[in-house]
């Protein structure tokens, strides 16, 4: 069993669901993400971005195991960086509101990280949270 999956559906479920700020960002997937030439400067976009899923044992004989995966939220804006800071804070309002989810222990946020300096017209934040989930083989 996989964490990554769910864990990415429930993710990009939880942002489009709980979005309350202007217009709903275009929100995709890392492997869905396929850019050529030109990109669509007049939407904000999200993109969620799967890590390395952790797998710990933590019974006797290798029953439980607990998955952690952490994911990269990449708020990416062109406008200017007043909007750009109020979709990150939306961004962070509805993970902060939702660190129960239904079939997962918990998903946190563990960092955040403006990488404006990266690009000349582009505004990029980058979100980093974790999901955790239990998994029990008996």
């Amino acid at each position: 069993m996989s964490l990554t999956y769910d864990a990415v559906e429930d993710l990009k479920v939880l942002l489009k669901d709980n979005w309350t700020y202007g217009q709903l960002p275009v929100i995709e997937v890392i492997w869905k993400v396929k850019s050529v030439g030109f990109v669509d400067d007049r939407r904000d976009k999200i993109v969620i971005i799967p890590k390395n899923e952790k797998i710990d044992y933590f019974s006797l004989y290798g029953t439980d195991f607990l998955h952690t995966l952490p994911i990269s939220v990449e708020v990416r804006s062109y406008g200017e960086q007043d909007k750009t800071s109020e979709v990150v804070n939306e961004v962070l309002r509805i993970l902060k509101a939702n660190l129960r989810r239904t079939g997962f222990v918990d998903l946190q946020v563990m960092r955040s990280v403006s990488v404006n300096d990266e690009y000349r017209n582009m505004f990029r934040h980058v979100i980093t949270c974790q999901y955790r989930q239990h998994y029990n083989l008996a």
